[in-house]
């Protein structure tokens, strides 16, 4: 294992989500991404970034953006055995959230403190990274019941350790890498039914390839439920025709009496959903997966529930209507109107 002695401490671990069906991104560390309550496979791309050269900075990662910043902190750097690293804050929010290198200078045998000054706002906290790795380690743990499918490996990549389809707990080791950055592809396929966020993280739990304390250990990417039951064309929007189907939805009998009961449909409806007139009211029901609207999850489309979708469908922008929604974690039910 000598040759692994020096393995290379995480610069950015960024996965970026993207939905077969609807094309959604998001970027672990930094933002929630979305997933489709029908389930199905999400592509995921994993970027690991680090210096060209060894004993140089080659990053900085935010920890902590901080607050009250209405303009850009100084950034140095002190320790680390060398000299002559530069960097400058980028701002959003009144936090910082990002550092770019200018000068990544040299001598480094360790990552040095970095220190911000000024700038009007307090509480940001950041790791250097330096040294170029002889081995890189590779740790993503999905929820329950989300599964490794395949993968894609870039040109110069060698994975010696990689998931197996089915894994939860997805780890890979490399001995060899492209300069500078290795990014590759997976994809992972997760269930119908789901509706609480579910957290895809970054782990810091050490292996032969992950020898530590790592520096950094990237937060979460939380995942919330990206597209409303009724928005059938995924555009974002509720549209007459899409709430003119929950009122079907919500018109089914079962002989005179209204049930508002519904059944999964895989194939052949808009919205993956069908009428279910056999079921009567009071019976109790489990569905594999849920309408939106269904709030309280017993297979039937209420007129309180109802009232929430007309209140989507007549989300305005101005004098428009746009019928626009956004998810929301925390709402009743995991959306609220667009601004």
């Amino acid at each position: 294992m000598a040759s692994i002695k020096n393995t290379f401490r995480l610069v950015l671990a960024c996965i970026l989500i993207s939905s077969l069906a609807s094309a959604q991104t998001a970027t672990l560390g930094s933002a929630t991404g979305i997933y489709d309550a029908k389930g199905g496979v999400l592509t995921l791309t994993a970027t690991v970034i680090y210096p060209a050269t060894a004993n140089t900075v080659g990053g900085v990662v935010v920890a902590a953006g901080g607050s009250g910043y209405s303009g850009l902190p100084t950034v140095t750097f002190s320790g680390g055995g060398g000299a002559g690293a530069t960097a400058t804050a980028e701002v959003t929010g009144g936090a910082v959230t990002a550092v770019r290198i200018v000068n990544p200078g040299a001598g480094y045998t360790s990552p040095p403190v970095v220190i911000f000054s000024g700038g009007g706002g307090t509480g940001v906290t950041a790791n250097a990274v330096a040294i170029l790795p002889q081995a890189i380690g590779f740790l993503v743990k999905l929820p329950s019941g989300w599964g490794f499918a395949s993968q894609a490996l870039p040109v110069g990549a060698a994975a010696v350790t990689s998931p197996a389809v089915g894994d939860s707990t997805l780890e890979w080791g490399f001995l060899s890498f492209p300069a500078e950055r290795l990014r590759w592809t997976f994809d992972v396929s997760y269930p119908p039914g789901l509706s609480a966020s579910q957290v895809v993280t970054v782990d810091a739990t050490q292996s032969a390839y992950r020898p530590g304390p790592l520096s950094i250990s990237a937060p979460a990417l939380v995942l919330v439920l990206g597209r409303h039951s009724a928005d059938s064309n995924g555009d974002g929007k509720i549209d007459l025709a899409e709430l003119t189907r929950v009122i079907q939805l919500y018109n089914t009998r079962n002989g005179t009496v209204r049930t508002g009961r519904y059944l999964v449909q895989a194939s052949g409806s808009e919205d993956g959903f069908s009428i279910d007139g056999t079921t009567p009211n009071i019976a109790t029901v489990s569905l594999a997966r849920y309408h939106t609207a269904d709030s309280d999850k017993n297979g039937k489309i209420t007129l309180v529930e109802l009232t929430r979708v007309i209140e989507l469908y007549s989300v305005r922008s101005g004098a428009t209507r746009t019928g626009a929604y956004l998810p929301q974690d925390g709402t009743e039910d995991g959306f609220a109107p667009a601004p």
